[in-house]
This record gives C-alpha cells, sequence and structure tokens, in this order.
C-alpha cells in the first residue's frame, strides 16, 4: 500500500496504462474494419423555358477490409440512384449496384512492427515498474529496520541516562557524609554528561531514521 503512495511508482503505473492501451490498439489493426457512407438528397436540371422537376438522388456505399498476413483486403458494396441523361425526360430514373474486392499484397507490413513495438514498449515498462517496486520495498525495510535500531537505541540510552543520574545523586549524599571521596563524585557526573550526549545524539538518530521511513514510503 506504501508503495503506491511514491510520486516515481505513480508515474509508471502511468506508463504502464498508456503502454497497455498503445498495445491493444496495435492488436486491433488486424481485425476487420466495417465503414458505411450514405448521402441523400434531390437535384434537377431543365431548360429556361421548363419547369424544373426535382428527382431524388441518394447513394450508399458499404465497406470491409481486413488484415491477412500483411496484406489488405478490401470488399465493397455501392448502390447509387442517379439523375436522368435525358433532361427532357425527368420521369427515367438509373439506378447502379457495384460490388468490388481488392487485394494489397504486403501494403501494412508496418502493422507488424508497430505490434512488436507496442508489445516491446509495455514489457519494458512491466519491468521497470518491478525493479522500481523491488528497489522501494527494499528501500522501505532498510528504513524501517534503520527506525527500529534507533528506537532501540533511544530507549537505551534513556535508561542509561537516567540511571546515571541517579548514581549521581547517590554519590553526593555519600559524599556528604563523608563515605565517598569527591574524585568518584566528579566521575559521576563525566558519566552523567556522556549519558546525556548519547541521548542526544539517540534522539537525532531516531528523528533521520523516521523522515527517512517516510521518505521510503
Amino acid at each position: 500500500i506504501a508503495q503506491k503512495e511514491r510520486p516515481d511508482i505513480q508515474g509508471l503505473e502511468l506508463s504502464k496504462a498508456s503502454s497497455k492501451y498503445t498495445q491493444t490498439i496495435a492488436q486491433r489493426e488486424n481485425r476487420p474494419k466495417f465503414s458505411l457512407v450514405s448521402s441523400v438528397g434531390s437535384s434537377g436540371e431543365a431548360y429556361s423555358n421548363q419547369r424544373l422537376d426535382m428527382t431524388n438522388e441518394w447513394s450508399i456505399i458499404g465497406k470491409v477490409s481486413w488484415l491477412l498476413g500483411g496484406s489488405t483486403i478490401e470488399d465493397s458494396l455501392t448502390r447509387d440512384k442517379v439523375l436522368p441523361k435525358n433532361i427532357t425526360d425527368t420521369t427515367l430514373k438509373s439506378e447502379a449496384t457495384t460490388y468490388s474486392t481488392k487485394f494489397s499484397l504486403l501494403n501494412n507490413l508496418n502493422y507488424y512492427s508497430e505490434r512488436k513495438e507496442a508489445e516491446i514498449a509495455h514489457k519494458q515498462v512491466l519491468n521497470e515498474l518491478n525493479e522500481l517496486k523491488q528497489k522501494a520495498a527494499s528501500e522501505i525495510k532498510e528504513a524501517y529496520l534503520s527506525y527500529q535500531k534507533a528506537l532501540s537505541q533511544l530507549n537505551s540510552s534513556l535508561s542509561e541516562k537516567n540511571f546515571r543520574n541517579k548514581e549521581l545523586g547517590v554519590s553526593i549524599m555519600r559524599r556528604n557524609i563523608a563515605e565517598l571521596p569527591t574524585s568518584e563524585v566528579m566521575q559521576a557526573r563525566i558519566e552523567v554528561a556522556q549519558a546525556n550526549s548519547t541521548y542526544t545524539q539517540a534522539v537525532a538518530n531516531h528523528h533521520l531514521s523516521i523522515a527517512a521511513l517516510n521518505k521510503a514510503m
């Protein structure tokens, strides 16, 4: 879950989705393609001294094409209803239906290279994403272990600090009743100072480990 919040992983996740979409488009180029075009209207023609009678005119074209081994097969069906050739006879109608097949040999070899490029690009993104996730997991694990170590050192140095302070208090009391020489009290003060320094460093390391863990996550 923590990995999903990293900007670098989020960026590669978007690249993964984009490369997958590109790969899907490249693969669909091999599927049959259908198209349908139609037009409807009215037109007519007459001499200036004749009445203009409008004639309906329409056209419809259906086409299907698909890729076969780098070559293209294209079938089309066209149906037309056109204006009469003789402008003096507007009742004459003309219709035509045409079926045609077109075969283009090895005219679309780019399909295979584009499809292969899309597959390679997608696999490359997947590999980069997997490597980044593994690296992130390693960084998170290392940062967490460092945090645990820093926390342990913090607790240990705090216990040491408290112990040295108590020991100093006892040494002072024993010196006051002449049971301990002043040199022993001075040594206890030095040990307190050392314990305080160690504790301060442990606190700093603890904060740094928290920052490193937050960055890794």
